[in-house]
């Protein structure tokens, strides 16, 4: 009888111990799930010493799938890419990979599709007339982060960009301008460090050709023809606590309506605001 008796007490505890075993799992598992990083689908990778890694960052676009991660590994990559897919590509370091556009007779970086990121890469020496960064029409939602960038960079008719603190610096005198908008509205340029060191006929940041709704806030500006323009029947953009200074004209606004200007720091300039027709 004893015998039977610690048997239905083994029996009775290991129910028990089972039911709040099954009760507890599905907690732990999703807790568990919660703390796991969001998936960006797979990830490729570019020059280290993996196997596996593509020696050029086409390449990888080229057999990138929408939603992949591409990571570039420290060095300098001689070519001019163009991105037609939904994918994130992430340098090593800003100051240590580098695309060049050296002989490439065409941007160095062409964008061609909506969602794409790009961040922490130095992108020089661009073909003449060429860009830096050329976002084409339509390709909405881009992000362009953590950069230096010494090339001008174009966004035109597309939407939702964010271009957030890059470095600008040592671009071409031939490019005219470093940051333009043009018919390209909801935008944000943000917390961007422009530096004109090679000439002074440049516009820091162009806005313009019916380009609506942008928000131009925190950057610092210094040298250059004009630290931010704003014209061509474009509205209802805000410009406001950034810092311009040692330009020709700190801000110009020629042909925009509504135009919000306030909190920026405008010193040290010929003409620190000017305003045309």
């Amino acid at each position: 009888m004893k015998g039977n008796y610690r048997v239905r007490i083994c029996l009775s505890a290991g129910i028990i111990l089972l039911f709040i075993g099954t009760c507890i799992s599905p907690s732990i598992a999703q807790d568990t799930k919660k703390l796991l990083p969001a998936s960006k689908g797979e990830w490729l990778y570019v020059g280290g010493s993996g196997p596996g890694n593509y020696t050029r960052i086409q390449d990888a676009i080229d057999n990138a799938s929408d939603g992949n991660t591409i990571f570039v590994f420290s060095g300098i990559y001689y070519e001019h890419i163009v991105i037609d897919i939904l994918i994130t590509l992430i340098g090593e370091n800003k100051n240590t990979t580098i695309i060049d556009g050296t002989d490439s007779d065409d941007n160095i970086v062409t964008i061609k599709a909506n969602g794409i990121s790009i961040e922490g890469f130095t992108i020089r020496n661009p073909s003449e007339y060429y860009w830096g960064i050329c976002v084409n029409p339509y390709c909405n939602g881009v992000s362009i982060i953590n950069n230096i960038i010494k090339a001008s960079l174009l966004v035109q008719s597309s939407h939702n960009t964010n271009i957030s603190r890059n470095i600008f610096i040592d671009i071409p005198n031939n490019e005219g301008a470093d940051i333009v908008l043009t018919n390209a509205s909801e935008n944000t340029v943000y917390a961007n460090l422009i530096i004109q060191t090679s000439g002074d006929n440049h516009e820091s940041i162009s806005v313009y050709a019916n380009s609506d709704n942008n928000d131009i806030f925190r950057n610092t500006i210094s040298k250059g023809l004009t630290g931010i323009s704003v014209g061509f029947s474009s509205r209802h953009n805000k410009i406001y606590a950034n810092s311009i200074k040692n330009c020709e004209y700190g801000i110009n606004i020629n042909g925009a309506m509504y135009t919000q200007v306030n909190s920026n720091i405008i010193t040290d300039n010929n003409q620190n605001i000017l305003l045309v027709w």
